[in-house]
């Protein structure tokens, strides 16, 4: 023989931390029981062999435990040179990690069983006897419980329309075994208002039925009778519904009864080599003087699982024959929960889509009829610069005609070929047509008018002067001509606000606009993408300094010395009468118009205005 080998140190301090390390006794218990599992002989045998046993523990009752625990001690004593390696889970990792291969062991509930058996060829060697059962074949069972007080509920008739709790199938039968016992009694119908299934250990639903969380619960077999030896919970507090009588088993039970825990090889038996059946012979035959302790199971010859296989086979049609509209609520509870509230924010966004469409509306239609009025004064300002223009006519009549009639016609002309081009893009609509032949028949009536103002403007009357506070003169007429002419580049006014100058309103409207009008005309033969118009008031010498300028291209000196000569213009289509025009306005008012630059060669257009004396009133 060879020292001893300790093996599985890490298993078996998980094993102390896992199984039901609340119990301090026996936790002691199964501390010392591990550590002699894990701890064996391992032997220069020739014919030694390694046993991997799954155990479905995790969760699982005392006295199943205590029976592995137990069963594993002695095959180690009995079998000193056969190496045992014991790996645990619950029952959903049990059945996920399980594969066919040799050497491999699984004590697991007879439910479980009967899958794997199905499933993969696997095959029991032994089966736990409950100490209070006649054999294998009657170990387990479904007991219904209710509070001792519960004077409703008395016989299985009154579970009808009851909350009921149980544990999952996953860790205990006992749920499926009371579905085909309510089955004879009830048929199809539907007995429970709500069903309630829980993972964790079936002792919970004890204690939840004591704590008033349901009407019934479902428990296994010869479970009360513990917790109650264990001190658990009070005597009396518990009864039993529907329970039956028999010598079968000794302990309450409200179901027929069925087969228990099982020993079992996953490889099929008709693959096993000579010796490993005789190692499988060998093991059944030392479980049969496993050492029995107050908690533990016996072991026997394996039951026929007859019963337990038509279980398995009906558990799914039972589940969905429970599945009325009660269950399928109880069961789906947070998905309708969650349903109705996707369904309470598709409406509230509906309505919060059809409020915002209305109001949307309403903006839109104030959007309309605000833009209507400022067309209105648009045209009434059109109307006004036209009258402008034609207070500008002073001298050189013809000349100035001609100069007044290029706006109209090069609207006349703009619209016209915005028409064509509408046309060739097969874009032109009936609206589009419709007020482009408007704005031309406009357009043409403006230069008729033209001619026909300049004709009579010997029967004007002289200009009627005012007070005018200069600052925000130029601040409202900017906004006129941005309006007018659509104008997009920034005009920045600053300097004095307070000054006030006697001038003639449509005059002096006529003289800004046409310095806007140039500077902006600059900026878009500059090619420039971005440009500002600067003007500023100041005060110098009791007069008022009005400066226009811009970031347009710097011009020459010949160019500055020719602007306000009638007739000469830097334009390519110019007339040279505009600054003329603005010149001898500015004039009139007792000021002057000059054209300077600065450092850098900058146009700079100086306006000069006598103060107001009086104060406004």
């Amino acid at each position: 023989m060879k020292e001893n080998t300790i093996i599985f140190s890490e298993s078996r301090e998980k094993l102390n931390e896992v199984l039901l390390p609340s119990r301090e006794g026996f936790c002691l218990k199964l501390k010392f029981a591990s550590l002699i599992l894990s701890c064996f002989f391992s032997l220069s045998h020739a014919h030694a062999s390694d046993w991997v046993v799954k155990a479905q523990t995790v969760g699982e009752s005392e006295s199943i435990i205590d029976t592995i625990v137990t069963t594993l001690d002695h095959l180690r004593d009995t079998f000193p040179f056969e190496h045992f390696f014991l790996e645990y889970s619950d029952n959903k990792t049990f059945k996920n990690s399980f594969s066919i291969q040799k050497g491999l062991l699984f004590i697991t509930d007879a439910l479980t069983f009967a899958e794997l058996s199905e499933k993969y060829g696997a095959w029991a060697f032994a089966a736990m006897k409950h100490p209070l059962a006649k054999d294998a074949e009657h170990s387990s069972g479904a007991v219904f419980i209710t509070k001792s007080d519960r004077k409703d509920i008395s016989s299985l008739k009154d579970l009808e329309g009851t909350a009921v709790l149980a544990a999952e199938p996953a860790l205990s039968p006992s749920y499926p075994m009371a579905l085909r016992e309510l089955e004879r009694v009830f048929g199809d119908n539907q007995v429970f208002q709500s069903t309630k299934l829980i993972a964790s250990p079936v002792e919970q639903v004890v204690h939840e039925i004591l704590a008033g969380k349901a009407d019934v619960g479902i428990v296994d077999t010869c479970l009360l009778e513990g917790m109650i030896e264990q001190g658990n919970i009070p005597e009396n507090s518990i009864k039993v519904i529907g329970a039956k009588g028999g010598a079968d088993l000794k302990c309450f039970h409200s179901t027929d009864l069925y087969p228990g825990w099982v020993f079992a090889v996953a490889y099929p038996r008709n693959k096993m080599d000579v010796s490993e059946i005789e190692g499988i012979a060998n093991m059944v035959e030392a479980l049969k003087s496993v050492p029995q302790l107050n908690t533990t199971m016996e072991w026997t010859t394996p039951s026929d699982n007859t019963e337990i296989l038509e279980l398995k086979n009906s558990l799914e049609k039972l589940k969905n024959r429970q599945k009325t509209i009660r269950s399928f609520i109880e069961e789906y509870k947070y998905v309708i929960w969650i349903s109705f509230l996707v369904l309470v924010g598709i409406l509230s966004h509906s309505l919060y889509a059809e409020w915002l469409v209305r109001r949307k509306t309403k903006e839109l239609r104030q959007t309309i009829q605000e833009k209507e009025e400022l067309e209105k004064k648009v045209s009434e300002e059109r109307e006004k610069m036209e009258h402008l223009e034609k207070m500008g006519i002073v001298s050189q009549m013809s000349s100035l005609i001609a100069h007044e009639l290029q706006q109209p016609l090069n609207a006349i002309v703009n619209y016209a070929r915005g028409l064509r081009l509408l046309k060739e893009k097969g874009r032109l609509s009936d609206d589009k047509f419709h007020t482009a032949v408007c704005e031309i028949s406009e357009q043409g009536l403006q230069a008729s008018a033209i001619v026909n103002k300049v004709r009579n403007y010997s029967k004007h009357h002289g200009s009627k002067k005012v007070c005018i506070r200069i600052f925000d003169f130029l601040q409202l007429t900017d906004e006129k001509f941005c309006r007018v002419r659509n104008c997009s580049i920034p005009i920045e006014i600053s300097g004095n606000r307070d000054l006030l100058v006697e001038a003639d309103l449509l005059e002096l409207e006529l003289l800004v606009v046409n310095l806007l009008k140039n500077s902006c005309e600059a900026l878009e033969e500059s090619g420039m993408k971005k440009g500002t118009i600067f003007i500023k008031v100041i005060e110098k010498d009791g007069r008022a300094l009005i400066s226009f300028c811009d970031t347009a291209s710097p011009i020459d000196k010949k160019t500055l010395r020719n602007l306000f000569t009638p007739g000469l213009s830097s334009k390519k289509n110019g007339l040279g009468l505009g600054l003329s025009l603005c010149q001898k306005i500015a004039e009139a008012h007792g000021g002057s118009l000059k054209a300077s630059q600065d450092s850098q060669n900058k146009l700079i257009f100086t306006l000069e205005l006598p103060i107001y004396s009086e104060n406004l009133s």
